[in-house]
């Protein structure tokens, strides 16, 4: 039998870890690492934003916030705050929609007009059209405007929706659900009928799905359970009924396709933190971006 021990919970601006001690012992921190999270792919295929989280709030030099990457990882700051959680372009590639504990910004992609839209919401995701931005409350998912006006719930009211992330048509949205209590599950809600069709039946808590640019595919991010209940987060591809599904690469958080579909960039574990990878859509070329 294992050795259980009690557990402490420490909460940090990027995630909750759990650290085991012994009673009346000395409590060690875990490191907090520096994290490089939530990409996404400009539409050009040049550039990828992304989140960094720094743990260090004394660097100025580097500090967390919004930022940009080309594909030879030469790292452009955008916009700093110490909260900032996802990012999306805008479909002409001028403008990023980002979320933070304060809501919602939009902010062109030179670092000027950075504008506020909403007070709260998260995973923010901008519609095909350009017209629209959706995003995740507690219990539904809700569209914006980019200037801020024309707010309107596009899920059902008490749905369970979370990180939404639009169809190539707009017609659709590949979301978070939780039809049963045992973790989230990826699900297509059509806004030409209402409904919603689940793809994933299983115990997993699933994470960031991601529609590819054709429209045929959608990656997600799996936290598997192992037999020693320890987690090591995937990537899976999957076409829009569910099926036909294939491991792509272990990775801890959010892929996000290239333009052409060939290609997903994603955070996964490195030497110093978690940095971001990118991989092809077959499963090959795998390499760090950023260091």
């Amino acid at each position: 039998m294992r050795n259980e021990l009690p557990i402490v919970a420490l909460a940090t601006l990027s995630s909750l870890q759990l650290v085991g001690c012994n009673p009346g012992s000395p409590i060690t921190d875990p490191p907090i690492q520096v994290e490089d999270q939530a990409p996404s792919w400009s539409p050009d295929g040049t550039r990828i934003a992304f989140v960094h989280f720094n743990p260090d709030f004394a660097d100025t030099s580097y500090p967390s916030g919004i930022y940009l990457t080309d594909l030879a990882g030469t790292i452009q700051q955008l916009a700093v705050t110490p909260t900032a959680r996802s990012v999306d372009w805008s479909p002409d590639g001028n403008r990023l929609v980002f979320n933070d504990a304060i809501g919602l910004h939009v902010i062109h992609v030179t670092g000027d007009s950075l504008v506020t839209i909403y007070s709260g919401g998260s995973f923010p995701s901008w519609s095909p059209d350009g017209s629209e931005i959706a995003f995740s409350t507690t219990s539904s998912v809700w569209g914006i405007a980019p200037d801020g006006t024309g707010l309107r719930r596009i899920t059902p009211a008490d749905s369970v929706g979370a990180d939404a992330d639009w169809s190539p048509d707009g017609q659709r949205l590949v979301l978070l659900g939780n039809p049963h209590s045992s973790g989230e599950e990826v699900l297509i809600f059509s806004r030409v009928d209402q409904s919603f069709s689940r793809l994933t039946h299983d115990s997993n808590e699933d994470r960031s799905p991601s529609w590819s640019p054709l429209g045929n595919q959608i990656a997600w991010n799996p936290w598997p359970l192992d037999s020693e209940h320890r987690v090591r987060p995937e990537i899976w591809v999957m076409d829009t009924l569910g099926t036909n599904r294939r491991f792509l690469a272990f990775a801890e958080s959010a892929p996000t396709w290239d333009p052409s579909g060939t290609r997903l960039a994603f955070s996964d574990l490195a030497n110093d933190g978690v940095r971001l990878f990118v991989i092809n859509a077959d499963g090959t070329g795998l390499h760090q971006l950023t260091h």
